[in-house]
């Protein structure tokens, strides 16, 4: 199986400096400190145009944080992170997030929460209405564009979420468990309804879970995470065909394949993660 870390072809330059392909958000060599500890050290690492990529890591290893420099909510102390070839200093409709629990506005409806996006980049209000509307549909949410967002199940909270940022068309997607907290018939819906989103997204795609089957079921590659403070410890593709069904990705041999490999790559990190803390608990 092929775990080598797949950049795009510009990277490999004679040691000169990275340089990425429009609508590539490039981590190169990111560090940052919170609360007095390193979380992210020298990190590189880039998520592709119409790829998905799924990181996951060990409990507190700091994927989050990773999800908020992507976003532009944090910024390293080190290195950079970049769409392309413009450096994220900041939030942007360029690079939008999911996060783990619901942001939508609850005193708007769900329409006014999609009609959001449209608004801000100057549309009226019919327009942006319809555009919204037709993304409700999209994500199966016709004729709930009147409800508010506390009228509206975990599910289909998270696709009114959804449809508010792909209403924008981003360039990158940052998802941060975004279906945690749903019952399991849920959050296998949601699982399926996502992977075929991505598969007509041209978006490039950071997904982040706990969950191996779902990073599989989603996933072109999966970033496994190092133990905090965190880098990419080893990078496993995911060559299952789309679309995508639960059934034959359960079915397909090499799917037992990648989980073997990507367990044993959580439990070493789990266990250095374990050793550390018990280390620091004796000097204490």
């Amino acid at each position: 199986m092929n775990t080598t870390l797949r950049m795009p072809r510009r990277w490999e330059r004679n040691g000169s400096r990275p340089s990425a392909e429009p609508g590539t958000l490039v981590f190169e060599d990111v560090s940052i400190g919170l609360g007095g500890r390193e979380v992210v050290s020298k990190c590189s690492f880039a998520l592709e145009p119409g790829l998905v990529t799924a990181m996951v890591g060990p409990s507190g290893c700091g994927k989050s944080t990773l999800a908020f420099l992507a976003a532009g909510y944090h910024r390293p102390s080190a290195g950079q992170v970049r769409l392309g070839e413009k450096p994220v200093r900041g939030p942007g409709p360029e690079r939008l997030m999911v996060f783990q629990e619901s942001a939508l506005m609850p005193w708007m409806t769900v329409a006014e929460n999609v009609m959001l996006g449209p608004r801000s980049r100057g549309a009226g209000g019919r327009e942006a209405r319809k555009v919204a509307e037709a993304m409700l549909r999209r994500v199966g949410l016709e004729g709930f564009g009147g409800a508010y967002p506390a009228q509206l199940s975990g599910g289909m909270q998270r696709r009114a979420e959804l449809a508010r940022a792909l209403v924008n068309e981003p360039e990158a997607m940052i998802l941060d468990e975004p279906f945690r907290g749903l019952d399991a018939m849920t959050r296998g819906l949601m699982q399926e309804y996502l992977a075929e989103l991505c598969e007509e997204s041209s978006a490039a795609t950071l997904f982040i879970t706990t969950d191996i089957d779902e990073a599989v079921l989603l996933a072109d590659r999966l970033l496994i995470m190092t133990a905090a403070p965190t880098r990419v410890g080893q990078v496993i593709d995911v060559p299952l065909p789309r679309p995508r069904q639960r059934t034959a990705v359960l079915r397909d041999p090499r799917t037992h394949e990648i989980k073997q490999t990507a367990l044993e790559a959580l439990r070493v990190e789990a266990m250095r993660q374990f050793t550390d803390q018990q280390e620091q608990e004796i000097h204490r």
